[in-house]
């Protein structure tokens, strides 16, 4: 089950306040709005490289950042280990949704997660599939053959620890080479969140042609 959150989109004042007087050149909702009710989530780019702990760099040395709205307080959303009080903040939010955002498509919730985790400018895609991995045609196709077995579509599970996430993705920095990496999410039940990790296939897909943004 998904919904769509009833709150709209900040401001440009309420930005500009949070983010103290950084000019914001755009406001964008994030597709992952749809498994929220409580807040909106949106991207948000700015003209400063500092607006964020973990920001994404883009053209003309500006920065982007995943933000949560709740019609009055505006919240930077990144689970990084190395930055706890943004990742403390992250998890509050999640609590205000609760059970509800785990009742989603795992897919769309391991999608969320994935960019969550985001490490600055890396790429991390989530496989549904091994089918959708099969079908690049920049695949390292004996590493391919080697582990498609292994690779399974995006698993929820819950009992009375939490809830605990697992799927597969590819990860590579913009525009560099990718690897096959095997990801497992621990949610407890008051939304403190583990992530664990393990590369399976180093540089298993070719660099892409296009700097991701």
């Amino acid at each position: 089950m998904s919904g769509v959150s009833v709150v709209g989109l900040p401001s440009l004042d309420v930005v500009h306040a949070w983010s103290r007087g950084r000019l914001a050149e755009r406001i964008e909702r994030s597709p992952h709005s749809d498994l929220f009710h409580r807040y909106v989530l949106f991207v948000l780019w700015t003209s400063d490289v500092s607006a964020f702990a973990n920001p994404r760099l883009s053209r003309g040395n500006g920065s982007v950042g995943l933000c949560a709205y709740d019609g009055e307080r505006l919240t930077s959303m990144s689970l990084l280990e190395r930055d706890p009080p943004t990742k403390h903040e992250a998890e509050r939010v999640l609590a205000g949704e609760g059970p509800y955002l785990f009742s989603a498509d795992p897919l769309l919730v391991a999608s969320l997660f994935a960019d969550l985790f985001r490490d600055g400018n890396t790429v991390d895609i989530v496989l549904g599939a091994a089918a959708d991995l099969g079908r690049d045609d920049r695949l390292d196709t004996t590493a391919y053959e080697r582990v498609q077995a292994e690779i399974m579509p995006p698993q929820l599970h819950s009992s009375n620890l939490g809830w605990r996430l697992s799927f597969w993705s590819i990860r590579g920095w913009m525009n560099e080479s990718r690897d096959l990496v095997c990801n497992e999410i621990h949610i407890s039940p008051k939304f403190a969140v583990d992530w664990h990790d393990r590369i399976v296939a180093e540089r298993i897909v070719g660099p892409d042609a296009d700097v991701v943004f």
